[in-house]
């Protein structure tokens, strides 16, 4: 199962797209997606997904339905070559395991981190090849993707 985030959020098994539910349970994954591996407490989803004032009586159960659904996504996903992704309740929210290599977002920041280092070698065919490689992993534009994973994650990459 693969995991894509540079672009429009897709989640890939077996060459195919899966069905990725409603708006609410796309945010929760992509929240996830940023944060793979670590946790990310349940208020910190609340917040992503409502603004304070306008967050729903049910919004703790809209985010559990949520989770819910991703389980079952994630289960029917199979895949050989890579352990299956868990998505795990762990104090204080919930926890998306994944491996490296199933999320196009690691792999472009390690491509990056390799092309920079052999560009500092004095390497700048190989650091030309892993750039482009990481450049690779991006689908669609970048104005596609989140301003705020854009500001967060790719500048501080991109911009030393």
């Amino acid at each position: 199962m693969e995991f894509k985030v540079l672009g429009p959020l897709d989640v890939v098994s077996g060459g195919r797209s899966l069905p990725l539910g409603g708006v609410k349970q796309r945010a929760v994954l992509g929240l996830l997606l940023l944060h793979a591996n670590e946790v990310v407490a349940t208020s910190q989803l609340l917040e992503a997904l409502w603004p304070e004032d306008a967050r729903p009586v049910t919004a703790r159960k809209m985010v559990q339905n949520a989770v819910w659904g991703l389980r079952a996504l994630l289960e029917s996903g199979g895949g050989a070559g890579h352990e299956p992704p868990r998505l795990l309740t762990r104090a204080p929210g919930y926890v998306l395991r994944v491996g490296p290599e199933q999320l196009d977002a690691t792999r472009f920041e390690r491509a990056v981190a390799a092309g920079r280092a052999s560009l500092d070698a004095g390497e700048a065919a190989e650091a030309a090849e892993l750039l482009g490689e990481a450049l690779a992993e991006w689908r669609g534009s970048a104005h596609d993707h989140p301003a705020r994973y854009r500001r967060r994650h790719l500048r501080p990459l991109l911009c030393r």
